[in-house]
């Protein structure tokens, strides 16, 4: 259930909410504008507190300290995991002053803004040192669809079972799932940092024992013989070096 402030301006997001599927409620919170409960890891309970602000707003509460001294504070000691959303439409004039449309033509300078690129490291310092996500909005609709995404993050599953962040990147991936080749040199080519293809060979190897691939000889490589590794490419052989082996090695030892 996503809890709805009653104050103005916090409200009318209850139809919008209820037409995306989304079970709301609308209740008086002493922070926040929408809040609910999320599910961290392993399934412990953790409250999400999302604050809305028009840009405008946005640029008043900064300029009366109202919400660095006040709303920001009430957030953090509420809520285990926060954001805030600013909507509007967010600019640079000519003269470098924070600037939004009103209505057809130039883009005119926010009142109270100031520099524009002062006003970002406001809002930097609110992610950073405030510890509170920022989502800059155009729009209603987008700002509607990035309070449902964070609703269905964080009560789709656990936090530990969120794993995309963790997916290796790797060129050379769609080649190795098709050559015909063992296991291990395919994790190898894919996982160690500056292998690939072509080097993976070599190192399968160098980490052979009878002639079968051995995890065990491979992690008790030391930096020397990681570097020592010879490959043939373009018809030149070449070492594997010591800042490679560096890599290869901080990266295995980061998995212990």
């Amino acid at each position: 259930m996503i809890l709805i402030d009653a104050a103005t301006g916090s409200n009318e997001f209850e139809d919008p909410l209820r037409k995306l599927g989304l079970p709301v409620d609308v209740t008086h919170l002493d922070y926040g504008d929408f809040v609910f409960t999320g599910r961290g890891e392993g399934g412990e309970k953790l409250w999400i507190g999302i604050e809305f602000k028009k840009l405008g707003e946005f640029v008043g509460s900064l300029r009366s300290k109202r919400f660095q001294g006040h709303q920001l504070l009430g957030l953090t000691k509420d809520f285990d995991r926060r954001y805030l959303i600013i909507e509007g439409e967010f600019h640079t004039d000519k003269q470098g002053r924070a600037a939004t449309f009103r209505g057809k033509g130039k883009p005119r300078p926010l009142p109270g803004a100031g520099n524009a690129v002062n006003l970002e490291q406001e809002i930097i310092n609110i992610q950073t040192r405030g510890g509170c996500w920022v989502k800059e909005t155009t729009s209603r609709r987008n700002t509607l669809r990035f309070i449902q995404a964070v609703y269905r993050y964080w009560t789709g599953k656990d936090l530990d079972e969120h794993r995309s962040h963790m997916a290796v990147y790797a060129p050379d991936l769609d080649k190795a799932l098709l050559l015909p080749m063992s296991d291990f040199r395919r994790m190898v080519a894919v996982l160690l940092p500056g292998i690939g293809l072509t080097a993976s060979k070599a190192v399968e190897e160098r980490c052979s024992i009878n002639g079968q691939p051995s995890l065990r000889k491979m992690l008790s490589l030391t930096e020397k013989d990681w570097a020592g590794i010879t490959t043939l490419s373009k018809g030149k052989t070449r070492r594997l070096g010591e800042a490679r082996a560096k890599q290869i090695v901080g990266f295995i030892n980061s998995l212990r």
